[in-house]
Formats: structure tokens, C-alpha cells, sequence
């Protein structure tokens, strides 16, 4: 039935289905597959997001190594008590995830607080669910992936130091 329609008879035409659900995401289709729509808007939040984060742990990256003059005396004296690189990496790792954790709560904090006038700009009703796994994932995932990355230069540079 859809060949009798095609005015070229080379020309292949099918039917498909695509899930309702989707149809708010992914509005423009090409040979039956979805090539763009609101995803692309969606996916451009995301790369910004990310760049954003990106930015902020470089940032924590160079002030922590600018302030490591005021360190190299701790790292300096817990080498001459016998502390090891490893272990003084792995102090500085772990003061960068726990001063991740407020920043990100500090972070949804103002989400929340900053949320109703965005729906109200917007004309939308958005919500943060956090009573579900996946969002409980996706942050705790944040939480370690930002405290690693930000704090990993610092922490190789810092144990890097020789007393002398």
C-alpha cells in the first residue's frame, strides 16, 4: 500500500512506529530515524554543564597548587616523620571529595531555590526527584568524578615536594 503511493517505484517507502514517550525529545526524522528535535537542545545543556564543572575543578586545581607554598611545610614535615607519597596523595584526594560534598549540596540548595522562578520564566513545572536511585546515582557519581578530577593535580603536586 505504501509503494502504490510512492510516485517513483524505485523508491522504497515503510511505515514505522516510534514511542509516544519520545515524541516531546525527538521531533525531526530522516528515513525513519530521529535526527534531532529538542534532544540537540538537551544534549548542548549537557556539553555546557559538563564544560562548566570542567572549568570550576580546573579553577580548584590552580588555587590549590597556588596555596601550596602555605603546605610545603605540613608535606615537609610529614615526610620527615615517615609519611609516603601515596599516603599524602591520598590526604589531599580525600580533602578535595570532602569539600565536594557541601559544594554539591550547597549546589542543589540553590537549585532548589532558584527553581520555582525558573519554572515561572519558563512556563514549565520541572522537578529533581530525589527520591530516586538513578538521581541518588547520578550525584553521588558527580560527587567523586568532581573531587577526583579536581583534586588529582593537586594532590600529585603536593606530595611531589622534598623537604629540604
Amino acid at each position: 500500500m505504501i509503494r502504490s503511493h510512492a510516485n517513483d517505484p524505485n523508491n522504497y517507502l515503510s511505515a514505522f512506529l516510534f514511542p509516544y514517550a519520545k515524541n516531546h525529545l525527538y521531533t525531526d526524522f530522516k528515513n525513519g530515524k530521529p535526527v534531532g528535535g529538542k534532544i540537540d537542545q538537551i544534549k548542548l545543556f549537557l556539553f555546557l554543564a559538563f564544560g562548566v564543572l570542567l572549568i570550576a575543578c580546573i579553577n580548584y586545581m590552580k588555587l590549590s597548587t597556588a596555596q601550596s607554598e602555605r603546605r610545603a611545610r605540613e608535606v615537609g614535615v610529614r615526610k620527615a616523620l615517615g609519611s609516603t607519597r601515596n599516603s599524602i596523595a591520598a590526604q589531599f584526594l580525600t580533602e578535595s571529595l570532602l569539600i565536594s560534598f557541601p559544594a554539591m549540596i550547597l549546589a542543589f540548595a540553590l537549585l532548589e531555590l532558584f527553581l520555582p522562578y525558573f519554572n515561572h520564566l519558563l512556563y514549565i513545572h520541572m522537578v529533581i526527584d530525589y527520591d530516586s536511585a538513578l538521581t541518588r546515582a547520578v550525584l553521588a557519581g558527580l560527587i567523586v568524578i568532581s573531587g577526583l578530577l579536581a583534586g588529582s593535580y593537586p594532590s600529585l603536586y603536593l606530595s611531589s615536594f622534598t623537604p629540604g
